[in-house]
């Protein structure tokens, strides 16, 4: 019979099948919520100015995006959102909407998690 190793540091998973741990679900306060959408609401109907060209150097698929400043009444200049245009199957132009609430250690492109819907 095989196994999973539950602790490096006595036995070792050469094969690693070991289950790894996930990364804690990030919480989003009412303030972050409201000013995020807000901020997608803008970019859908039109509306603001990227202030700067992300360059991928955290996330090579998101290169080229344009960047825009997410503001949090109270809280730190760390917000954004991003822009990235893609060509779709038939040649249109597909939009494609992140966001980033720690200035890019993690991008995400589930806007359902703070409760806008796809």
């Amino acid at each position: 019979m095989y196994g999973y190793v539950s602790d490096l540091n006595f036995e070792i998973d050469v094969f690693g099948l070991a289950k790894k741990p996930k990364a804690p679900p990030q919480v989003f306060s009412k303030k972050e919520k409201q000013a995020f959408l807000a901020a997608r609401e803008d970019i859908l109907n039109g509306r603001g100015t990227p202030h700067d060209v992300y360059q991928g150097r955290e996330y090579p698929r998101w290169a080229g995006a344009n960047e825009h400043r997410v503001v949090v009444p109270g809280e730190s200049d760390k917000y954004r959102k991003l822009e990235l245009e893609l060509e779709g199957k038939n040649g249109e132009v597909v939009k494609k909407l992140g966001y980033s609430k720690d200035h890019y250690t993690k991008i995400h492109d589930d806007w359902s998690k703070i409760g806008c819907p796809g």
